[in-house]
């Protein structure tokens, strides 16, 4: 038998979330009772407005999973602001 994973304690970072698959992975997260979602994206804008639609439970950061900088930034940027992100999906 398998457990089911308990979403209501899972932060995940989720590459290439503002739209698509990736906000829809965001999307089910939140609606599972996940306390945050942090995504990442390369277009500003389509982050704030995918943020816009769960006020203080979306976190945006700007990230080229494509740039070696990018990456070693995002990486950084989490182990400070969101220590308890504790889930990865690689949609980017």
């Amino acid at each position: 038998t398998t457990t089911p994973l308990d979403i209501t304690k899972m932060i995940p970072l989720i590459t290439g979330g503002g739209s698509g698959i990736g906000w829809g992975f965001a999307e089910e997260f939140l609606k599972a009772g996940a306390p945050k979602v942090i995504i990442t994206g390369r277009r500003l804008a389509v982050l704030e407005e995918a943020a816009s639609k769960y006020p203080g439970k979306v976190f945006i950061k700007v990230s080229d999973a494509g740039s070696e900088k990018d990456r070693q930034e995002l990486l950084e940027w989490i182990e400070k602001e969101h220590p308890d992100c504790n889930a990865l999906i690689n949609n980017a």
